[in-house]
């Protein structure tokens, strides 16, 4: 059980579809700290796009809906490139 957060509430973990955030997901799940996980993805049931803001939004407010406390937000998101450059993966 998770000790550093009181018991109950939500826990967000935005990227969820990567390894990373996939990981931190399931970690959480397999955990009874939380009453309820939430892992977005860019598509899927708790879609985020996180370029549209009415997407930021929705998420927002079905997470106040629910009437449970916000008690943990992870972010498994990254930038990978711009226009100014190449991903790091291409080594």
């Amino acid at each position: 059980m998770m000790t550093s957060f009181p018991p109950g509430g939500i826990a967000l973990v935005i990227g969820a579809g990567g390894g990373i955030g996939q990981a931190v997901e399931n970690a959480l799940l397999s955990d009874d700290g939380f009453a309820r996980v939430i892992g977005t993805r860019r598509t899927g049931r708790q879609a985020l796009d996180l370029m549209d803001e009415s997407s930021i939004a929705a998420l927002a407010a079905s997470v106040k809906a629910s009437g449970l406390d916000l008690r943990l937000v992870f972010d498994a998101t990254g930038y990978l490139h711009g226009a100014q450059g190449e991903p790091e993966k291409t080594w």
